[in-house]
């Protein structure tokens, strides 16, 4: 069940909610039991001071004065405890409503990366090509396509403030190695290029990683990529197939 105070969940109705500390019954039977006690207390007080035998129904008259009174005081009194229980556990009830959104906001937001990587690794060289071009498109680059031979590796030229930029694109699963990184840096360095991009779906290896930095190389992995393309909100393999039949 839930606790009624802060709605975290508790094992059992008598055990203290771990998130709160208050117990989720309210103590109601106890206080019915304290209630007839002290009717049956106060009938008694009086009695020892007045002789009802010549009025029976004064007696019971007050018996049941004494009951409803002792009913009000402490049906009252527990009234005030849950009213004071649920102000002491609004702070908890806030946080854990607001904890619970955020973790489904995480939630959601991993499975739509998941599947967007996973996508884009379905997709054919091609339409990674393509998926990578309009993510660029997005970004503000005017991307142009290279022939898909004899391109020395690189997949896409970008244009953007009089700079010209190259990328080259990795439908892997697995880790991009040092190899790749330092032929693509090659052909930055034959076609004086100061920046360039290496995509890929999967992840790069600590040599590649050590020898791109400080050489312009601009490393995206598979789920930066994933960030990127929800980010900047690019449209999957079938949009991109129907962009292509257009």
């Amino acid at each position: 069940m839930k606790c009624p105070h802060c709605y975290h969940e508790v094992p059992n109705v008598f055990l203290k909610c771990p998130l709160c500390g208050l117990k989720p019954v309210s103590g109601l039977p106890g206080g019915c039991l304290l209630a007839v006690s002290a009717s049956l207390a106060l009938l008694i007080t009086i009695g020892s001071y007045r002789d009802y035998s010549h009025n029976p129904s004064y007696g019971i008259g007050l018996f049941i004065v004494s009951l409803l009174l002792s009913l009000g005081a402490v049906f009252g009194l527990d009234g005030v405890r849950r009213l004071m229980n649920r102000m002491q556990a609004a702070p908890w009830r806030d946080f854990n409503l607001k904890y619970e959104l955020a973790r489904k906001e995480q939630e959601t937001a991993f499975l739509q990366r998941t599947r967007v990587l996973q996508d884009a690794y379905n997709c054919s060289p091609v339409e990674f090509e393509t998926l990578v071009k309009l993510l660029f498109e997005r970004v503000g680059y005017q991307v142009q396509t290279t022939p898909h031979t004899g391109d020395d590796g690189i997949d896409l030229v970008l244009q953007k403030d009089n700079q010209t930029e190259l990328v080259q694109c990795k439908r892997f699963k697995n880790n991009v190695s040092v190899q790749v990184i330092r032929e693509f840096y090659g052909v930055m360095v034959d076609c004086r290029c100061a920046k360039g991009y290496v995509v890929t779906t999967g992840h790069f290896t600590a040599p590649a990683r050590d020898f791109a930095a400080g050489k312009g190389i601009h490393l995206i992995d598979g789920p930066e990529l994933a960030d990127m393309l929800v980010k900047f909100d690019v449209p999957d393999d079938k949009l991109i197939r129907r962009k292509k039949e257009q």
